[in-house]
C-alpha cells in the first residue's frame, strides 16, 4: 500500500492531536474528586445531576441526593468559562439550606444573585463529617445580557411570524382546493 508524504504527515498531524488531547483531559482528571472523577458527563460538563434557571439575571441551582452517608452539607462553587479555577460562593457552614438534609439526601436549591453576564461554569462538592470534599455535579450555565434577551425574543418573533405566513400561504396558494 502506497502513501504519499502528504498524507503520511497528515495522519503523523492527527496522532500527534489526539496524543495532545488524551493528556489534556489527564491533566483535568487530576483537578476533579468525588462522583466528577468516576462519571465523564458530568466531568463534560453535561449538567447530569445539577439542573439550573436563568431567572431575570440570577441563577437558580438545584440538585438532589438519594443518600448522605457522612454528609455535613455542600458547597457551591462559581467559575467564568474557560478558565481553571473555581471559587467557593456560598457554603452549608453560612447557609444553612446547605446544610444535609440526612442519610436518606433530599433537594437542594441556591439562588446565585451576585452573577452577572457570561459564561459560568457551576461545582456542586459535598463536604463530609470528617471535613473532606468530593465535588458532585457541575453545569455550565450562560447568563444573557438583557439586549441579547431582548434580541433572542425578537428573533423568536419574527420567526414565528414567518411561520405563520408560511403556513397561510401554503393554504392560500394550495392548488387541490
Amino acid at each position: 500500500m502506497n502513501i504519499s508524504e502528504e498524507d503520511e504527515e497528515k495522519i503523523r498531524q492527527i496522532t500527534l492531536e489526539r496524543a495532545r488531547a488524551r493528556q489534556i483531559r489527564k491533566e483535568q482528571e487530576t483537578k476533579v474528586s468525588g462522583n466528577l472523577y468516576f462519571d465523564s458527563q458530568a466531568q463534560e460538563l453535561s449538567g447530569t445531576g445539577l439542573n439550573y434557571k436563568v431567572i431575570g439575571g440570577d441563577v437558580e441551582l438545584e440538585w438532589g441526593t438519594k443518600s448522605e452517608k457522612d454528609c455535613a452539607g455542600f458547597i457551591v462553587k462559581r467559575r467564568p468559562a474557560k478558565t481553571e479555577v473555581f471559587d467557593v460562593i456560598e457554603s452549608y457552614v453560612n447557609f444553612a439550606p446547605l446544610a444535609s438534609k440526612g442519610p436518606d439526601g433530599g433537594v437542594y436549591r441556591y439562588l446565585d444573585t451576585s452573577v452577572s453576564p457570561g459564561g459560568w461554569v457551576y461545582r456542586v462538592s459535598e463536604a463530609t463529617t470528617t471535613g473532606e470534599e468530593s465535588d458532585l455535579c457541575q453545569c455550565l450555565v450562560e447568563v444573557q445580557t438583557e439586549d441579547e434577551q431582548k434580541a433572542a425574543i425578537i428573533a423568536a418573533a419574527g420567526i414565528a411570524v414567518f411561520a405563520v405566513l408560511a403556513v397561510v400561504a401554503g393554504i392560500t396558494l394550495d392548488p387541490l382546493q
